[in-house]
């Protein structure tokens, strides 16, 4: 159970001036803190990683490498406040429980290490999130571009709507759901799915109202058509076969 709202296994750190951290027990706040100021706002050709909106800039850690995401506002208000957010309890505090949460309730998603906020003038705020590195793995939408043999797409599509039928029957809305924040595994003989950016995901003590997942679902096939406006990609019978994993019993 969270300790004053911080997730068992963390501990809360300032590591420097105006610092707020949530930090994975055993790993040094302070080091980790200079780490994440010091990585560029667009990662470097060999740093990054591009899963969800934007790049991630990869650091070595104790243990494995690890990602570090900064948050960015999307839309109009990308160019208005940049990176500067304005929020109660801090969105990459949010995120962190959020996280932890799904993973505890049985949900393959990256392990998360810190969360890290900078304060500045008032209530303003910029913040980072940190998370284990997968291995091995690619979005959905960048699996669907490589155009894997049917039997393979249509193996990791069933995969993926089994993962978030359970993703929903474990509680967790997805408010965000899109062919970037679904990653597919290839490291044993069946695809394997993760699920990641929980910024704006819910938690509900029991399954997620149908209405809600219906909504998250929705959420996905727009993300499919902004991406694949002809359907080259993940046609009618494709999206199908991903409602027929996710309608399954196993």
């Amino acid at each position: 159970m969270p300790r004053g709202g911080i997730p068992e296994g963390f501990d809360r750190a300032a590591p420097g001036p105006a610092l707020d951290m949530l930090v994975a027990r055993g790993l040094d706040a302070t080091e980790l803190a200079s780490r994440i100021l010091a990585a560029p706002a667009v990662p470097a050709h060999g740093q990054a990683r591009y899963f969800g909106r934007a790049g991630l800039h990869a650091v070595q850690l104790p243990g494995g490498d690890g990602l570090i995401r900064s948050y960015r506002h999307g839309g109009v208000l990308r160019g208005l406040t940049r990176g500067w957010f304005v929020s109660r309890p801090p969105r990459p505090f949010v995120e962190l429980a959020v996280t932890v949460a799904a993973r505890e309730r049985g949900l393959a998603a990256p392990e998360v290490l810190a969360a890290l906020v900078a304060r500045g003038f008032g209530p303003w705020y910029r913040g980072w999130l940190v998370t284990r590195e997968l291995k091995n793995v690619r979005d959905l939408w960048a699996e669907l571009q490589r155009e894997p043999p049917l039997e393979m797409k249509q193996a990791f599509l069933r995969r993926a709507g089994r993962s978030l039928r359970f993703m929903h029957a474990r509680g967790i809305d997805h408010a965000d759901l899109n062919l970037r924040n679904i990653l597919v595994g290839h490291e044993g003989s069946c695809p394997e799915i993760h699920i990641i950016d929980f910024d704006k995901a819910r938690l509900f003590p029991g399954p997620v109202p149908a209405a809600r997942a219906r909504r998250n679902l929705r959420r996905l096939l727009r993300s499919v058509n902004k991406l694949d406006p002809d359907r080259a990609r993940l046609g009618p019978d494709d999206w199908s076969c991903l409602l027929d994993g996710y309608d399954s019993d196993g």
